[in-house]
């Protein structure tokens, strides 16, 4: 069994099929690192929509094996590809992944560069709104070069 929290993950021994990837909010993750169930062994499944792990459960969403790659961010990555893996994708699905606070930080990271950018530029007219909207587009490709 692997457990994933933005890029960092580890992996137990554990008996029984899984067929999908299980997503929930890294808090409740992080819970369970702090305050683990009790027993052993740990009983864990899903049932209408909530993943149940000894006497705890949460909100969960499942989704095909495949396709929770592509929230596999490495660490190291410059903050435009951060930005640009971040970025399509809805905060629920980031929050679901784990990866809501390592957008939030990005998004942090480029406004101090825009707003010093924006002083810079500020005397030829280009406001820190004019200067954050276009590298968004940049980032999302809608500006071709």
């Amino acid at each position: 069994m692997k457990v994933s929290v933005g890029g960092a993950s580890c992996m137990f021994e554990a008996e029984g099929d899984w067929d999908k990837a299980v997503r929930v909010p890294a808090s409740f993750i992080i819970g369970l690192s702090k305050l683990p169930p009790r027993g052993d062994p740990i009983s864990m499944f899903v049932a209408d929509g909530r993943l149940c792990i000894g006497d705890m459960s949460v909100d969960c969403l499942l989704q095909d094996a495949h396709h929770s790659q592509i929230f596999d961010l490495p660490p190291g990555l410059d903050l435009a590809t951060r930005l640009r893996l971040l970025l399509p994708h809805s905060h629920e699905v980031l929050e679901q992944a784990g990866l809501l606070k390592e957008l939030f930080d990005a998004e942090g990271e480029l406004q101090v560069l825009v707003q010093e950018a924006a002083e810079s530029l500020a005397m030829l007219g280009v406001s820190e709104e004019d200067l954050g909207t276009f590298v968004r587009s940049k980032l999302k490709g809608s500006i071709k070069e």
